[in-house]
């Protein structure tokens, strides 16, 4: 096998003539990782609630009322948002 040096590590050509990479496996794992972190950080239906309810507190309705609505349309059916609708009614009464 002949051996290349590049930036991204060691590229290599096996008999067969196809590039076989040794970070390759390394790079796809970390992708995965970086993904599951973020989905777990891209605003679950929990984490939509303790945010809009932190703005509710801050007497910043506008901004609660939009993550409440955020919450209803991306997560039905979950009681986080059950409690979003009984949120954003309590809102809409008291204006």
């Amino acid at each position: 096998m002949r051996t290349l040096r590049a930036r991204s590590g060691q590229v290599g050509i096996d008999s067969g003539g196809f590039l076989s990479q040794q970070s390759a496996m390394q790079r796809t794992v970390r992708a995965v990782l970086l993904a599951l972190v973020l989905a777990g950080c891209g605003g679950g239906a929990q984490e939509l609630l303790d945010t809009a309810q932190l703005e509710e507190l801050q007497n910043n309705r506008p901004h609660a009322r939009e993550l409440y609505e955020r919450l209803v349309r991306e997560h039905p059916g979950t009681p986080e948002a059950k409690t979003a609708e009984e949120r954003l009614r309590a809102l809409a009464a008291a204006q």
